[in-house]
């Protein structure tokens, strides 16, 4: 069976590690970017099956990254995660069709399911 390819855009180098760890243990081969620009090499060279995307991030934020990917017809499932509550983020989130968005802290099991679901959906 052909494992799951997810490209994660996180400046946070702990949620890097984690996520890596734990996705790992499932058969979930995670690309790791620390920002979008990284992300887009990682995308030019890598077939990528669901990409988890912090919001808040420099110099491109996620969301604006996201938007970027939907012009350029990118249509692989993004999952929006961000540690901010506010109610624009949150409509701004929920607004867009990305596959789903989570808030900070979640746990890992949480995100493993949402790369499922979105795998289901897409």
């Amino acid at each position: 069976m052909k494992s799951i390819q997810v490209l994660l855009v996180d400046d946070d180098m702990m949620v890097q590690k984690l996520a890596h760890h734990v996705l790992d243990d499932r058969g979930i081969q995670l690309w790791n970017a620390y920002d979008t620009s990284e992300a887009d090499s990682i995308l030019q060279r890598q077939k990528i099956d669901v990409i988890l995307c912090d919001v808040v991030m420099t110099p491109e934020n996620g969301l604006d990254y996201y938007n970027r990917l939907r012009r350029r017809c990118v249509r692989t499932p993004v999952i929006l995660m961000s540690a901010q509550m506010s109610s624009v983020g949150m409509q701004q989130g929920v607004q867009s069709d990305a596959a789903s968005y989570l808030i900070k802290p979640f746990g890992m099991d949480q995100i493993y399911q949402r790369i499922l679901e979105a795998l289901a959906w897409f």
